[in-house]
């Protein structure tokens, strides 16, 4: 399996936060990847335990995984869709844990996506290219 820091991956994110006031998560906390992982999904967010963050003096960081080229595939609006359902396993306390899909995870995710639909569409598109820029670099080889 083949994993690469996806920095374009990265600045979406923190743009959707920002977008969506989501002023409660720390945009800075947040590592995105793309990877060829053999899963049926489609993306992943992972937590860094508390364990690891004391054992590595590290910061709370959640890492989205994109599963390529099952991300890349996708519509535009499906792939800020897809990220905003990652960001929404990430709790309140933003301690590492990553929530399931209980009615707070689904409450948050209800909330954001009517915020996505009201974003201007040269957002939309603008974020949608900066995601597709960090495929462009993956295979251009950088």
């Amino acid at each position: 399996m083949r994993i690469y820091r996806d920095p374009y991956g990265e600045e979406v994110v923190k743009e959707l936060i920002k977008y969506l006031e989501i002023n409660r998560l720390r945009p800075k906390g947040f590592k995105v990847v793309r990877s060829n992982s053999e899963t049926s999904a489609i993306a992943r967010i992972w937590g860094v335990s508390r364990v690891l963050q004391v054992g590595l003096g590290v910061e709370p960081t959640y890492v989205i995984e994109l599963v390529e080229p099952r991300f890349s595939n996708l519509p535009c609006k499906e792939k800020l869709r897809t990220l905003i359902h990652e960001i929404a396993h990430v709790p309140k306390t933003f301690s590492g844990y990553v929530r399931p899909h209980n009615r707070w995870f689904k409450n948050d995710l209800r909330e954001w996506l009517k915020g996505l639909r009201s974003l201007p569409k040269e957002r939309i598109q603008a974020l949608c290219y900066k995601l597709d820029e960090g495929v462009r670099e993956i295979r251009r080889g950088n």
